[in-house]
């Protein structure tokens, strides 16, 4: 694919290895500073770094963010990572993502946490909207799927006029449990 002709201006390092430089060295310092591996700063750090590489959209830097993609250590990392990593033409680790979540293979926090990563992932699964991410979509709809009752939770009980609705009603998996007659079941 061409390279953007200002973009291709920049080699060793390109400008998308630059911006990577420089979040490692933003995280080396937040983590010598707070001991914070995994916490919401850390995120917020890498998701602006990665917003700006999915806008330089420099697909050279993909196998270096697929990569780093598969060594993510949190589902959030790994959530981020590999959907930047999807836009940057390397599908693999979302594709992978998206079926261990088809399957109810991951594992998400406990609490206030796993509402936000039910969030993301789900919102990184409608965006992408591969074959293997809308099954995976689908898949919620399933009462026996691990995220059913979390995600059934959201349907019946958030507000769809409210400011931040989320992803609960932006997919058609929302009226399959609406419709399903399983309301009961989804309190937990």
């Amino acid at each position: 694919p061409k390279v953007n002709p200002v973009i291709a201006k920049f080699s060793k390092p390109t400008v998308a290895e630059a911006i990577l430089a420089t979040m490692d060295d933003e995280l080396k310092a937040h983590v010598a500073k707070n001991k914070d591996v995994a916490g919401k700063e850390r995120r917020q750090i890498e998701g602006t770094y990665l917003s700006a590489l999915g806008s330089l959209d420099d697909k050279r830097i993909g196998p270096e963010v697929a990569r780093r993609a598969d060594k993510a250590t949190t589902l959030r990392g790994r959530q981020m990572w590999a959907y930047y990593a999807h836009f940057l033409d390397q599908p693999k680790p979302f594709a992978a993502l998206a079926e261990e979540f088809r399957l109810g293979k991951l594992t998400f926090s406990e609490g206030e946490d796993r509402a936000d990563e039910l969030r993301s992932m789900i919102g990184s699964l409608i965006d992408v909207g591969t074959p293997t991410a809308e099954s995976a979509l689908h898949a919620l709809a399933n009462t026996k799927h691990p995220q059913y009752a979390a995600v059934a939770e959201k349907v019946l009980n958030e507000r769809v006029d409210g400011f931040d609705r989320g992803p609960w009603f932006a997919h058609p998996f929302s009226l399959s449990i609406l419709r399903s007659g399983q309301i009961g079941r989804a309190h937990v």
